[in-house]
Parts: C-alpha cells; sequence; structure tokens
C-alpha cells in the first residue's frame, strides 16, 4: 500500500494541474485556507467506467503540492477517479468522480478531489498514550477490515476512566443509540491472578483478503504502560475472519483492574501507540480477581410496573465456556411474588406482581452439557416510569407568622424524559398569602397573612427540559389557629405484622399502617362552659390523600381479591365506597371509604380505624406519613353522620402526620446520622461536615447528592474543588439578622450503588435561647453519682439526661414528656450493652417525681443513642425544677475529649417533647434548649489527648459563669498579651500552659489562643459576628463530637 502524506507546507498547485488533491480537515467538502495538499495518492481516468483502476488506463500520483496532471489520449468523455487510501473518505466530488469532456488540445483543469481522515481512536485514561498529542493509538478505515462488527471513526481518543469513550459516543444506530463499536474482543473466563487458563475471544471482519494481525496487552501493574515484560497478551496474532481464541498467563501480583489495548492491522510488530494505514484500536477496563473462577455473573434488569413477560438475558454477561454449550436455564421463584418463565434462547421472561414497585429479586441456575451447574442472582428494580413529569401534592405545618417560609416542594415530584424539574409558576394563595419562587426555581417560599392562623391552598407548576410542564397543590397549616374549629381529624400509627404497636422497623420488612378517623366535636364540646354534645357523631364519608416517602418506603403489593393496585384492608364499618390509587410514587390517592347503611363508629377520646395498609421497609431512614386533601369531589368529599350530606369545608379537617424510622440491616448499606451544630455566628457564612458521621456501608465512598432548604438562610453543596466527593460539605448562608435562631434542613447520601439516606441538620445560629420553653441537658457522673468533667481511659461513668419546663411556675407546669437523639464519640466511648430491655444499660428515674413510662431508645446506629427518652409516671404536673429522666452507662475507651450531643428526636408524634399544660401539641424543637456534655478522658498519664479548651455549652463563655460579657473577653486579652498565644494543651476546661485558671479560651475551637477568639468574643458581644473584609470563614467544630467520625467543621 502507498502512504499518503499530508503537505502544510507554501505550495501553491501547479498551474499546469488538472486538479488539486486536499486534506479537507472539517468534512464539508470545501477546500478552506489552510487545509494541506495530499501527496502520494493514486488517481486515474477510468477509461473502461469500470470504476476501477486497470492496466492501460492512464494514471498519476499526486505531487508534494497535492496537485496532479492527466492528459486523456485522445478526445472524448471521461471519468477521473481517485484511490482512496485507507484511513480516508471521500468527501469530493460529491459522485466520487469528475465526469469531463475533452476536446483534444486544451488541457483539463479543476477537478479536484477532497478526503477527510477517518480514524478508529482509543479510549484508555490517562497516562495512557491515547490522544493524538501524545501518539496515541489510531487505525485507518478500511471497509470489510475491523474487530468485530462494528467500527467507526473519531477526531482524537477519548480518554475516560472506564475506558468507555468511544462507546458512548459516536454514530446513532436506527434506535437512536450510540453504536458501540468496541466489540471484538470479549473475555470467555474471569481473569484470576495467578492462572494460566484465562480465555479471550477475538472476533475479526475480514472481507478485503489482506493479512490479518492482532496484538494485545493488559497493564498488569497498573503504572500507565503496556511495555512491561508479560503485558503483551497477544503478539502477531495471524487473525481468520470470525472467532479466534487466546489463552493466557495473569501474573500472581495483577492489580484488580487491568486496562486493555487491542490492535487490529495488516502489518506485523505494531505497537501500543502511534497509528496504522487500516484497523481498528479497542480499549477496555478489565477485572482482576482471585478466584476460584465463577462463569456464572449476578444481572439487574429495570421494568415498569405492572408489565409483562420483560425478557431477561441472564447469559449476556456470563463467561461460558468454548466447548461446553449450555443445557438449560433453570429459573428460581421471586422474591416478592413475580412470575418467571424459561423464554427462547435461554433467556428469562418476568412479570412483576401486580400493583409492586420497588425491588424484587431470584436466583437461576445454567446446567452444562458436561453436567455442571452454577447459580447466580438478579436484581429486579420495578419502577414507575412516566414520559411526562407528575408534581405531587404537598402539606406543610408552620407556625404563625413565619417569614418566607421555604417549602421544599419539589422532593416527590416525578421527573419524566425530560429530567429535572424547576418550578416555573404559581397560583395565588386563597387566604391572601404571598407566595415567591426560591433560587433556582427548587424551591417556593411562602409568607402567610400576619396573624393567620388556619389552612391555605395554592397551586405550583413544575417544567422539565422538553418543555413539559405538570401542577399540584400545596396546602398550608398555620399553627396554632389552624385547628381551632376542626372538626374531624386524620392520623395514622405502625404496627408490625403481628399487630404489635412499632416506632421503626428493619429495612427489608413488612409494617402495618393503620389509619385512622375521628369526629372533633363532642371533645371539644365537653371542654366548653358550658359543656355542649352532639347527636350522633362520627364520620360517616372518610377520604384523603396519604402522602409518604416514596424513597423510604412503599406500598405492598394487593392479595388476588381486589382492583386496588396495593394492600388494603378497610376496617368495618368502612367497606363501601372503598377507593385508592397508588398508581403514583409518594401519595396514594383517594385513600377512604364511608360506612354505607351502618352507624359510623365513635368513642370519645378514641379515633376509629378505618382501613390498615401495609407497607414494606425500602431504605433506612425516617419515612413520613402525611394526610392531605383528597381532589376527586364530591366523591372524596369528608362528611359527618350528622349532618347528613353535608361535606366537612377544608379548613376544619385535622391532616396529621407521623413518622416511622426504617432502621439499616447490618451496616452494608450508608446511612445518614443526625447533625447538631454548636452556636454558630450571625450573618456569616459557615461549613458543616456532614458526612463525618455518616456509616458509609460497603460501597462507598458516599456523596452528598441533595439538600433542603432552611427557612432562614440557604444552604449548598461545597464539593472544595475537588473531584473527592467524601469531602463535600455544606455551605450554609444565614439570612442577615440581629436576633439568634434554630433551624434545620435536611440532606441525602447515596453510595456508589445508588443506595440513598436523608438525615437532618440542627443549626443554632446567635443566641437561640430567648424562646425557649424546655430544657433538655446532659450530665457526666462517674459511678458514685458524682459529676465530672474527667475519667480515666478504662473506666466506666454514667451519662444523665434531665428536664426542665423553663416557663415561669404555674400550677401546670412541668415536663410531661422528652426524647432525644445522643450523637456521642464512637470512637472515645461505648455505651454498655444489655441483653434485657432496651439492649443497653439505662435506667428510667421512677417515683412521683419520675420518668419511666413510654420508655425508649435504641444503639443500633455507633454513634448514635437513637430516640431515647419517657414520659412522666404521676398523673400531677411535676413543676419547674429541673429533674432527672435517665442513666445511661457507658465506657471510657480511648484518651480525648468526648462530647454528647443532645439532638432532636425524629418520630412524630410517638416521640413527641410535650409540657404538662399542653400534652396535644408538642414543643417544637427551636424552642427547647438542647445541652451537651463533654468529659475529658485521660491515659495512663494522665493526658487528655484532646482540647477541651472550648466551652461545651457556650463557646463565648470563657469564665463559664453563664453569661457573655466583656469580662470574656478581657481574659482573654491578658492570656493573649501575658503568655503569647499559641497552641493550647489538653487541660480540659481552659486548664494548660496558657490559663491558671478554669478558663474556656479556644473560643473558635481550632486548637490555638490568638487573637480570633477575642475577635469572635467581641463580635459576639456586639452582636454581629460577621467576618472582616477578605477573611474567609473561620473553621471551626460544632458540639457534634471530637472525633474524625462526628466532627462538624464550619
Amino acid at each position: 500500500n502507498t502512504t499518503t502524506t499530508a503537505n502544510f507546507g507554501s505550495f501553491a498547485p501547479s498551474g499546469l494541474s488538472t486538479g488539486f488533491k486536499w486534506l479537507d480537515i472539517n468534512g464539508d467538502g470545501v477546500r478552506d485556507a489552510g487545509e494541506p495538499g495530499l501527496s502520494g495518492v493514486y488517481i486515474y481516468l477510468d477509461l473502461d467506467g469500470d470504476a476501477r483502476p486497470d492496466v492501460g488506463e492512464p494514471a498519476t500520483l499526486t505531487k508534494a503540492d497535492g496537485s496532479y496532471l492527466l492528459t486523456p489520449p485522445l478526445a472524448g468523455t471521461y471519468s477521473i477517479r481517485e484511490v482512496v487510501e485507507p484511513g480516508y473518505v471521500q468527501t469530493f466530488p460529491a459522485s466520487g468522480f469528475h465526469s469531463v469532456v475533452y476536446n483534444g488540445s486544451t488541457p483539463l483543469g479543476g477537478f479536484d478531489f477532497g478526503n477527510r481522515e477517518s480514524s478508529d481512536w482509543g479510549d484508555a485514561p490517562a497516562p495512557y498514550a491515547t490522544l493524538r498529542s501524545n501518539n496515541g493509538a489510531s487505525a485507518g478505515q478500511f471497509d470489510g477490515f475491523k474487530l468485530g462488527a462494528n467500527w467507526d471513526a473519531e477526531i482524537d481518543g477519548r480518554p475516560t476512566s472506564a475506558a468507555n469513550g468511544d462507546d458512548t459516543n459516536g454514530a446513532l444506530n436506527a434506535s437512536g443509540n450510540v453504536i458501540n463499536d468496541e466489540d471484538g474482543v470479549t473475555l470467555l473466563t474471569p481473569l484470576v491472578r495467578g492462572d494460566n487458563q484465562n480465555i479471550i475471544r477475538i472476533n475479526v471482519t475480514n472481507t478485503t483478503g489482506a493479512a490479518a494481525f492482532v496484538q494485545g496487552w493488559i497493564d498488569f501493574n497498573g503504572n500507565g504502560v503496556w511495555g512491561d515484560p508479560g503485558e503483551q497478551i497477544v503478539s502477531n496474532l495471524s487473525a481468520v475472519a470470525g472467532d479466534n481464541l487466546v489463552t493466557f498467563t495473569v501474573p500472581a501480583n495483577a492489580v484488580n483492574n487491568g486496562y486493555a489495548r487491542f490492535r487490529l492491522s495488516q502489518t506485523r510488530d505494531v505497537g501500543p501507540t502511534g497509528r496504522t494505514a487500516a484497523g481498528e484500536v479497542e480499549d477496555y477496563l478489565f477485572a482482576i480477581n482471585n478466584g476460584p473462577r465463577t462463569i456464572l455473573q449476578n444481572d439487574s434488569f429495570t421494568v415498569a410496573r405492572n408489565s409483562t413477560a420483560n425478557i431477561f438475558d441472564v447469559l449476556a454477561n456470563d463467561f461460558l465456556p468454548p466447548n461446553d454449550p449450555v443445557s438449560a436455564v433453570l429459573p428460581g421463584p421471586s422474591a416478592q411474588g413475580g412470575t418467571i418463565s424459561i423464554g427462547s434462547n435461554n433467556t428469562l421472561r418476568y412479570t412483576p406482581p401486580r400493583g409492586f414497585f420497588g425491588q424484587d429479586s431470584f436466583t437461576y441456575t445454567v446446567v452444562f452439557a458436561s453436567g455442571k451447574r452454577e447459580t447466580a442472582n438478579v436484581t429486579v428494580n420495578v419502577n414507575l416510569q412516566f414520559t411526562d413529569p407528575v408534581a405531587v401534592d404537598d402539606s406543610f405545618d408552620l407556625p404563625t407568622n413565619s417569614v418566607s417560609y421555604p417549602l421544599n416542594v419539589l422532593l416527590n415530584d416525578i421527573e419524566g424524559a425530560g429530567g429535572a424539574l424547576v418550578v416555573t409558576n404559581f397560583t395565588n394563595p386563597d387566604k391572601g398569602g404571598a407566595v415567591s419562587i426560591g433560587s433556582g426555581g427548587l424551591s417556593l417560599r411562602y409568607t402567610p397573612r400576619r396573624g393567620f392562623g388556619g389552612t391555605e391552598s395554592f397551586t405550583y407548576t413544575v417544567t422539565d427540559g422538553q418543555g413539559k410542564f405538570t401542577t399540584a397543590r400545596v396546602t398550608v397549616h398555620t399553627l396554632e389557629g389552624d385547628r381551632l374549629d376542626d372538626n374531624v381529624e386524620f392520623s395514622f400509627g405502625f404496627r408490625d405484622m403481628a399487630g404489635n404497636p412499632i416506632t421503626s422497623v428493619t429495612q427489608g420488612d413488612q409494617f402495618q399502617v393503620y389509619v385512622y378517623t375521628y369526629d372533633l366535636r363532642p371533645e371539644r364540646g365537653a371542654g366548653q362552659t358550658p359543656p355542649t354534645s352532639v347527636q350522633n357523631p362520627g364520620v360517616y364519608a372518610a377520604y384523603l390523600d396519604m402522602l409518604y416517602s416514596s424513597n423510604i418506603v412503599l406500598p405492598s403489593s394487593p392479595g388476588a381479591n381486589t382492583t386496588l393496585d396495593f394492600a388494603n384492608s378497610p376496617v368495618a364499618p368502612y367497606r363501601s365506597g372503598i377507593s385508592g390509587s397508588a398508581s403514583v410514587p409518594g401519595v396514594i390517592r383517594s385513600l377512604g371509604a364511608f360506612t354505607g347503611a351502618e352507624k359510623p363508629p365513635f368513642s370519645f377520646a378514641d379515633p376509629s380505624l378505618m382501613t390498615i395498609l401495609t407497607f414494606t421497609a425500602r431504605s433506612a431512614g425516617l419515612a413520613e406519613f402525611v394526610g392531605d386533601p383528597a381532589n376527586d369531589s364530591p366523591n372524596t368529599d369528608v362528611v359527618l353522620y350528622n349532618p347528613p350530606n353535608a361535606p366537612v369545608p377544608l379548613e376544619q379537617v385535622r391532616y396529621l402526620r407521623s413518622t416511622i424510622e426504617v432502621v439499616p440491616k447490618g451496616t452494608e448499606l450508608p446511612f445518614a446520622v443526625d447533625d447538631s451544630t454548636a452556636e454558630l455566628l450571625l450573618n456569616s457564612t459557615s461549613f458543616i461536615n456532614v458526612l463525618a458521621n455518616d456509616i458509609v456501608g460497603t460501597a462507598g465512598p458516599i456523596r452528598i447528592t441533595s439538600v433542603t432548604q432552611p427557612a432562614n438562610g440557604v444552604v449548598s453543596i461545597d464539593n472544595r474543588g475537588t473531584t473527592n466527593p467524601s469531602d463535600d460539605r455544606i455551605q450554609f448562608v444565614p439570612f442577615t439578622s440581629s436576633l439568634g435562631f434554630t433551624d434545620q434542613f435536611t440532606y441525602t447520601i447515596a453510595d456508589t450503588r445508588g443506595f440513598t439516606s436523608t438525615a437532618t441538620v440542627t443549626l443554632k445560629v446567635g443566641d437561640t435561647t430567648l424562646n425557649d420553653k424546655m430544657k433538655i441537658q446532659l450530665k457526666a457522673f462517674d459511678l458514685n453519682g458524682k459529676p465530672i468533667t474527667s475519667i480515666a481511659s478504662g473506666s466506666q461513668f454514667e451519662l444523665r439526661g434531665y428536664v426542665q419546663d423553663l416557663r415561669g411556675p404555674t400550677s401546670q407546669s412541668g415536663v410531661f414528656a422528652a426524647y432525644q437523639d445522643i450523637l456521642y464519640d464512637r470512637n472515645l466511648v461505648a455505651v454498655q450493652t444489655s441483653p434485657n430491655g432496651l439492649g443497653f444499660q439505662i435506667e428510667f428515674a421512677a417515683g412521683p417525681n419520675g420518668y419511666s413510662n413510654g420508655k425508649s431508645g435504641d444503639i443500633r446506629i455507633p454513634g448514635l443513642i437513637n430516640e431515647v427518652g419517657s414520659f412522666q409516671d404521676s398523673g400531677s404536673p411535676l413543676g419547674t425544677s429541673e429533674l432527672l429522666q435517665f442513666s445511661i452507662r457507658m465506657k471510657a475507651n480511648t484518651p480525648g475529649v468526648a462530647k454528647f450531643v443532645a439532638d432532636p428526636a425524629d418520630i412524630s408524634p410517638f416521640h413527641d417533647s410535650l409540657l404538662y399544660s399542653d400534652p396535644r401539641n408538642k414543643v417544637p424543637y427551636d424552642q427547647i434548649s438542647y445541652l451537651p456534655a463533654e468529659l475529658v478522658i485521660t491515659g495512663g498519664s494522665g493526658s487528655a489527648g484532646g482540647e477541651g479548651n472550648t466551652n461545651p455549652f457556650n463557646r463565648f463563655d470563657v469564665n463559664n459563669d453563664g453569661f457573655v460579657s466583656p469580662i470574656d473577653a478581657l481574659i482573654l486579652v491578658n492570656q493573649v498579651n501575658t503568655k503569647g498565644g499559641g497552641a493550647l494543651g489538653s487541660g480540659g476546661s481552659g486548664e494548660g500552659e496558657f490559663t491558671g485558671d478554669k478558663y474556656y479560651v479556644d473560643v473558635n475551637e481550632d486548637g490555638y489562643l490568638s487573637p480570633l477568639d477575642i475577635l469572635w468574643v467581641v463580635n459576639r458581644i456586639n452582636g454581629s459576628n460577621a467576618s472582616g473584609e477578605g477573611e474567609a470563614a473561620p473553621a471551626i467544630t460544632t458540639f457534634a463530637t471530637s472525633d474524625a467520625a462526628t466532627m462538624v467543621d464550619v
């Protein structure tokens, strides 16, 4: 073969030329400035019109400038053609040749030819030679000569970490999918270290009659080159058309993932870099393991809900022996009750259970002709697949006189084929409130009319990337006024499958949701003066939409004797007009029934059970069930038995919400753990390391995938300028305010498999104590009941919880119930377990002033004492004194400063904190003082090995007198002036080389005494607390804990 060369020199084609041959770089068929000539191209007169050069036909080669000269032998009409070299495609003329008329004397001219380069390139990542700039491997196009069945051209290499840049980019097939041209090499066995029976199949297409040679390399040592001894596994293989089998050895010390390159060419001894005139380049990433060799590989498929006979080619990813054909493929049973049968060509047909969506699984066994059997697992994700987006209704409870309250309406909306949704429009609220679209269209912000307490609704519209839109309704309840005139209530309870009440369920298990309805009028009437009564009370028709967290739980499949698409067991007498639809995840629409000819049941202060639903716990986290108005009036109106035929207005229906916790099954899956910050500065940006205390699971790293917005600021994901998801954190920018506040937002994490978990972050910004009604405090004691601030490693101690009503004393004062999560340093201390009770050593205070009813708590998640609390024993208010609630036995294991953080409980209403005077309404988290404890753990020498120089109750209170005053700043000034500042020791409460008294001098908790600590106190006193101009937000830690697993830096 001749070699075509592009001449980029400053040559002009000869004026006597018949034409000019040029390199059409942009492939547009037009000779542009700067596009060079191509030399050495064969141009000929096709005298006999057979479109190929023959002996005796005039011909020439293009010169260095691309010009050529041809003169026909006689006058007449001729075709001028070129021989297109491998690696090039003709772009001009469009017909492929010039038809010319020669008069026998006038020279021919202007008959040019254009070619663009057509080469296949590799896609292995750097530092492998893949790009044109580093002499990457490429091969020119030669029709009928390729690896596998497909070939496509690229301008340059497409390096990607998975070596699939060529697979996922390029020309499309008839179905609109990218043609995967890397189809020439197939592993017939898994690659096993130290084994000499690893087999690959190399498929070659060769209809040209030319010789075909294959070279192949695997980078077994992972050093980024293919030149090391033993790495060329295929050398000058004289390949036949069709399949070529190669057996090779993998070194015993090979890396886990090896990048491979295979090259087809017409010449021998081709290396892993550079260009060949014809052939193909294919790069792969192969997994290498220790064996034993497993032929079958697990499968994962996704199907639509209620689809039928989905074809699963389970053998497609398996390593089938070349000389041991498959005799049979035998499916096992479906874990969720799906139907599986054997299809043609050893495929399986799968039909999910009716109404089911979620994850199903089954096994299949392959029987080979030799009699050998092997089994693998199949995971089936049954999804609700939507072409168009679907907005789902939302319901929110918020305080009266809220301002710009964030409504995260997109959380439960369903994306269609058009991808991500943004809020594009809304209607005006029907009671005078105001709505605006939040930043980026990702939320709404709502402000009710001043002084309004009631139910307000409006609609919003979301739009996807294809311009498709959908609308849903938002119902907002402003408390407490919303509930004053309510006549009907809907509520929810949870039970295990044996009917026992529960507040948590293990991931993967089923549980029951009890749906209740209640006529509120008799109870309200009994409390009036004088008392009033209601004749024939009870709810006759009870209908609602039930919203639920579809990322955490899913409705279970229905039985055979129902037309509904979810598991529903109506309870008498609510068995007429049964309805409901679970076709959209996140909501069961129009759930309910009416009593028919029967009078509805009524028991004072005892809601009526109307139906029992069965759900499956899908992912770890908190699943919330929320009542919301049904939309199909009049069919789904709420109606009382008396007066009859009169729908209850929406404003007079109380829709409650309940939360159940789904706890992870072991530590295989990721689990997001709540966080609580220490006091953050007002009007200053903070950074929160929420990943620090999360459980990674077995498929890390985890990454933050989304956040919701707090009421008093904006949060966003900060990747710190790196591609490593493990160092991502949350940036919090508070709205400008002169008053402190407590706020919350949630964040969601995901592992590499896509499993997710969501947690809540509680923010404390500035002084948050002004409106507090209740105090929950932790304190450390030794086993003799003496308060302690330090303890030797290896010793046991008690962590005690106290509660107190902070309001002024009245005859109804007292804390009735208190629940909390306790975050602790799992690397420093451990909770002592117990085979009895709650599974750990905890004692609740009993007696007249005790709290030993409704006991709760678990230690299933490392670093978290979950939902610990109880309610009071006596029937009388307990007053405003601080009272002991519980004592937990723990052990100090490692020197350091252990912190114990009181954090709001999550499971509502079952673990709400309540005051005696108002037992039906929980105390909001932002009206509770959660006070932490800190314990210095010393080693053999008495050194704690940690800080202990920051006040755990109020970082700004340097002298721990309970106030933040100029005295605190003065102490720091004196310390800096006399000692000079610098690194702090580990002497606990400020005791160290810089302090003679017990002062907490490390205000910003950076491990140093410096003027910055003074500045923080001064700003706190002045109330501005803003960073100076040009200064970055300082890095400080929160109350969360001091160990790396639970640190929060801001």
